[in-house]
């Protein structure tokens, strides 16, 4: 979000290959790394984003003024269950329900796929996330928790109240396509 704001594009990159990474890193930790995020300034009034068929077909789609395209609100965000028209984009920009969902339409993906779809159910903002078959668990995981991480990354919780992120199920029927399932929700 940080470099968002700088007017820096970034991607976050998933690893193969953490102990040949490593190695290429001089690093020597015992820890992990599940991700590297690459980031630099674009070129100015060409937009491209990876047009990706197949991991075997994946192909560069170049636009002259436009942005990488990301989903709006109204593509990301459904009211009550999924494919249910929402409502969040009518409230006002400077809202914090409303700067969370924003946020989260910006959070980059594994090859810019953004499978996952928020359903705002009363006081919660349900997270599902969508299966392909080009997404591996980790990525699926690493892909929630950075668009989790962008929701709450916008949210003023002293003026909001809101709760946080529960990775809990709820006994509830949202209507979710085969490939979906529901990933936890966060309390407003």
């Amino acid at each position: 979000l940080k470099l968002t704001e700088m007017g820096i594009e970034s991607c976050w990159e998933t690893i193969a290959d953490e102990p040949l990474l490593k190695k290429r890193l001089h690093l020597s930790s015992d820890k992990s790394v599940a991700a590297v995020i690459a980031f630099g300034y674009e070129d100015a009034g060409l937009f491209a984003r990876l047009g990706i068929k197949s991991p075997a077909e994946i192909f560069l789609k170049k636009k002259a003024g436009v942005p990488v395209p990301k989903l709006t609100i109204s593509q990301m965000f459904y009211d009550d269950e999924w494919g249910k028209a929402e409502t969040i984009s009518a409230l006002d920009p400077d809202d914090d329900l409303y700067r969370a969902c924003a946020a989260a339409c910006y959070a980059p993906s594994f090859l810019n796929q953004q499978p996952y779809r928020l359903i705002h159910d009363k006081d919660k903002i349900v997270l599902v996330s969508v299966m392909d078959d080009m997404t591996n668990a980790a990525d699926a995981k690493l892909n929630l928790g950075i668009v989790m991480m962008h929701f709450e990354g916008a949210v003023s919780r002293q003026s909001s109240g809101f709760q946080g992120w529960k990775l809990d199920a709820l006994d509830k029927d949202y209507k979710l396509p085969d490939n979906a399932y529901l990933a936890g929700y966060y309390q407003v």
